[in-house]
């Protein structure tokens, strides 16, 4: 059932491979986004379906681009599937608040016993929308990891 929800993958265009991970990334978010119930499904194995594999193939089609070597390809394209999954479900689970995440955390801790908590704190990191600014984590993490692979080349 899974297998068939994740239906045909949104077409990464071709051209620079960072834009193609991101665009792979952004796809498979509104996916989650749409089909929230598919991230309680267990994974247990690796893609075997159709649509599992077709979803597979157009992210390692960008990282092939990225100079990695195959068994880094896979362990690329394995982090940023399960980084974007366990993400997507986070965004999901979160209790949308009237409040800010940090103006709850700033009438908790007075400042005392966390500085650097209450330094991340006091620069507003914190006050974000109600999926925490989650969607903004996946892609600046995305672009910490892509440097990474290219300082690697």
């Amino acid at each position: 059932m899974s297998d068939q929800a994740f239906g045909t993958p949104h077409a990464v265009e071709p051209g620079e491979w960072r834009a193609g991970v991101h665009q792979w990334a952004d796809a498979l978010w509104e996916l989650y986004r749409r089909h929230p119930w598919m991230l309680r499904v267990p994974s247990r194995t690796a893609p075997t379906g159709p649509h599992e594999l077709a979803w597979f193939e157009s992210l390692l089609g960008p990282l092939a681009k990225s100079g990695l070597a195959h068994r880094e390809m896979v362990a690329a394209a394995t982090f940023v599937f399960s980084a974007v999954r366990d993400l997507a479900r986070i965004a999901g689970e979160l209790v949308p608040s009237a409040f800010s995440y940090g103006g709850v955390l700033r009438s908790i801790l007075d400042g005392g016993g966390f500085p650097t908590l209450a330094s991340v704190i006091a620069s507003g990191t914190f006050d974000s929308p109600d999926d925490g600014g989650l969607k903004a984590v996946v892609v600046l993490n995305l672009d910490l990891y892509m440097d990474g692979i290219e300082a690697r080349r």
